[in-house]
């Protein structure tokens, strides 16, 4: 969940306590920016709880990456001998 920005003076007190048109005008301006700040920042703080909670390759992964290095070793491998096999094998028949 996003966290909510509060500001230091909740407006909605200020609304209920002002005593001039102008405080109250500042206070309704202060209440508005405020719901208008965090309603464009939470997208932004969602992206970042995201991006914590995001801890990288796990053990599953790091296992199956080194699974298919492995594996594409003993192919490789496996290729090598297979080719080398027929040159010996033709090699010592004509001897």
């Amino acid at each position: 969940a996003p966290e909510t920005l509060t500001p230091a003076v909740a407006p909605e007190t200020v609304l209920t306590r002002s005593t001039s048109g102008q405080e109250e005008q500042e206070a309704r301006l202060q209440l508005f920016l405020s719901r208008e700040l965090q309603r464009q920042l939470a997208p932004i703080l969602r992206t970042l709880a995201e991006i914590k909670e995001d801890k990288g390759p796990g053990l599953n992964e790091i296992l199956g990456g080194i699974g298919w290095i492995l594996g594409l070793a003993a192919l490789a491998r496996w290729l090598a001998v297979r080719r080398e096999k027929p040159a010996q094998g033709l090699g010592q028949g004509k001897e």
